[in-house]
């Protein structure tokens, strides 16, 4: 191979790594874009007390603790559950000595109730009805809601739930007020 020929062989690989850190950068960029596009939610609110209601009987009642509304999206997955589960237990949403949120609902010994909630997902940009076309469809979703709930228990947190696709009457009293979505 003449010069001619290495410098052109040169030139192909110099343009064959330009072109792996092109594809590696475009893969990490679907990677971002899926992990912002696709997340599981929860509505948390820091509640003195919650019950949710089935046909009039209570099914599920806490004091003092977090009432979750969770929300599942298509192409969740059990990461996310887990994740979530784990983010919630974990989040410092309890006042300390200072007066700052210091404490978890693991280190304040509190309980947990939580309710499916595909409504997260409704959307209202157009027309007056929402669209619940992101949300994942109710076996998806309830296998997931089941395994997030497993999880929070897994923490040895008392934890508590409704109905999945059940009409439930939910009643709290939000402590503080104090609510926030946390999403993967």
């Amino acid at each position: 191979m003449g010069l001619r020929g290495f410098c052109y062989a040169g030139k192909v690989q110099e343009h064959v790594h330009v072109l792996k850190r092109i594809l590696a950068l475009a893969h990490a960029l679907a990677l971002f874009l899926n992990c912002n596009l696709v997340s599981m939610k929860a509505l948390i609110q820091r509640v003195s007390t919650a019950s949710v209601k089935i046909d009039g009987k209570t099914v599920g009642e806490i004091k003092h603790g977090l009432l979750v509304f969770l929300g599942v999206k298509n192409g969740d997955t059990e990461k996310d559950a887990e994740y979530l589960a784990g983010k919630i237990a974990n989040l410092r949403v309890f006042e300390g000595s200072g007066g700052h949120f210091d404490k978890s609902i693991i280190d304040e010994g509190k309980e947990v109730l939580v309710i499916s909630q595909f409504t997260l997902y409704g959307s209202t940009k157009k027309g007056r009805r929402p669209d619940f076309s992101e949300a994942a469809n109710p076996d998806y979703a309830e296998n997931l809601y089941d395994y997030f709930v497993h999880k929070m228990r897994e923490t040895g947190i008392k934890t508590e739930t409704g109905k999945f696709q059940e009409m439930m009457d939910v009643k709290s009293v939000n402590s503080g007020p104090v609510t926030f979505m946390v999403e993967t």
